[in-house]
C-alpha cells in the first residue's frame, strides 16, 4: 500500500522537528557548560560559537535574519532571564547575565502626572522596577522622583508659566531598543490607586 503524500508530509515535518528540538537541546547544554566555567572564573558573560544551530547574521532579535532553530536557542535564553546580543567581531552569540553590561543601552522614560506624590510615590517607584523586572529580554532600572520641590520643578527658576505636576525619572539598562513607556502607564494605573488616563503620561527619550 502506497504511503499517502500527506502522511509522508507529516511524518518528515514530525522527524524535523524532532531533529531540531535535539539540536537546540544539545546547544544550550554545551552554552550552559561555557556558563559554569565562566562563572566560575568570575565573569558575568559568554561568547559562544555556536557550532550547531549556527551564530546570528546580524540583530539577534531580527527573526527575519534567523533560522527556527535559531529563534528556538535564543528565546530559551531570553525566557530564563539572560541579555542575549552579537558579538561584533566575531558574529558569536553574547550571553549575559551581568545587570548592567556594554551590550545593554541606558534609556531614560520621565513618568509625569498630576497625582500628588505623597505615600503614592514610593508606591510608583517600586511599581516602575517591578515592571522592568518581569520585562523579556531582562532589563535592571532605578526608578526615582525628581528631587526639586518632590517632583514639583519651579517653572520660576527659567521663566516659563507656572504648573504643578510630578516627575519621576526611570533609568533603564535594556539589551534592545523597545519602547516601553505605553505598558508602563498602562501597569501604574492597574496597580497604583490614584492613576488614571488623564493624570499619567509617560515619555521615552532615547
Amino acid at each position: 500500500m502506497t504511503i499517502p503524500a500527506s502522511q509522508a508530509l507529516a511524518y518528515t515535518n514530525n522527524a524535523i522537528q524532532l531533529t531540531s528540538s535535539a539540536e537546540v537541546a544539545r546547544e544550550i547544554q554545551l552554552t550552559e557548560s561555557f556558563i559554569r566555567t565562566a562563572t566560575s572564573q568570575e565573569r558575568f558573560k559568554v561568547t559562544y560559537n555556536a557550532r550547531i544551530v549556527g551564530n546570528p547574521a546580524g540583530d539577534p532579535f531580527d527573526d527575519d535574519l534567523l533560522s527556527p532553530v535559531q529563534i528556538e536557542y535564543r528565546d530559551a535564553w531570553v525566557l530564563a532571564g539572560y541579555a542575549v546580543s552579537r558579538d561584533e567581531d566575531t558574529g558569536y552569540w553574547v550571553i549575559s547575565w551581568e545587570p548592567v553590561g556594554a551590550e545593554s543601552t541606558v534609556t531614560q522614560y520621565s513618568v509625569r502626572t498630576t497625582l500628588s506624590p505623597g505615600t503614592v510615590s514610593q508606591l510608583t517607584i517600586d511599581q516602575l522596577n517591578l515592571f522592568f523586572a518581569g520585562v523579556v529580554p531582562a532589563a535592571t532600572s532605578d526608578a526615582f522622583i525628581v528631587p526639586i520641590n518632590g517632583g514639583d520643578i519651579d517653572e520660576n527658576d527659567f521663566g516659563a508659566p507656572i504648573s504643578v505636576y510630578y516627575e519621576y525619572i526611570v533609568l533603564v539598562s535594556q539589551s534592545v531598543t523597545t519602547d516601553y513607556s505605553d505598558d508602563m502607564k498602562v501597569n501604574l494605573i492597574a496597580n497604583v490607586t490614584g492613576y488614571d488616563t488623564f493624570n499619567l503620561m509617560v515619555y521615552k527619550f532615547n
